[in-house]
């Protein structure tokens, strides 16, 4: 799991020095680690980041895809810790905002707005 959070800084780096394809064979990488050891407690954050990269490439549906499973991943933190977490709350946030973009970015600006909505209601 610790070779997970490594390539997860090194996917973060390479995003923040602009080199988005390194970034995204770093997160891929993680990714399979963390599925791999369902244990992982960032699978969350790295769906968030990996998505984030997907999406910077034009790879808008495959980042829904990807920040679903991160809501997917919080959610299921949530049922099995009901008392409110503030770093899961945050993820939630930052997660139906993402969905919001990327519906958008899809011209589904419906479903865009409810995501929004879910964004604000967390946050609320």
């Amino acid at each position: 799991v610790l070779r997970a959070v490594t390539f997860n800084n090194l996917c973060c780096y390479y995003r923040s020095r602009g080199k988005q394809n390194a970034a995204l064979q770093f997160a891929e990488q993680c990714l399979r680690i963390e599925q791999h050891y369902k244990e992982a407690e960032n699978a969350a954050r790295t769906y968030l980041n990996y998505g984030v990269l997907l999406s910077t490439t034009g790879r808008n549906g495959e980042a829904l895809e990807q920040i679903e499973k991160a809501l997917a991943v919080l959610h299921d933190r949530e049922r099995e810790s009901p008392e409110v977490n503030l770093e899961t709350s945050q993820m939630l946030v930052v997660a139906h905002y993402n969905t919001f973009v990327e519906h958008l970015r899809l011209k589904q600006n419906a479903t865009g707005m409810q995501a929004l909505q879910k964004a604000l209601q967390v946050a609320g």
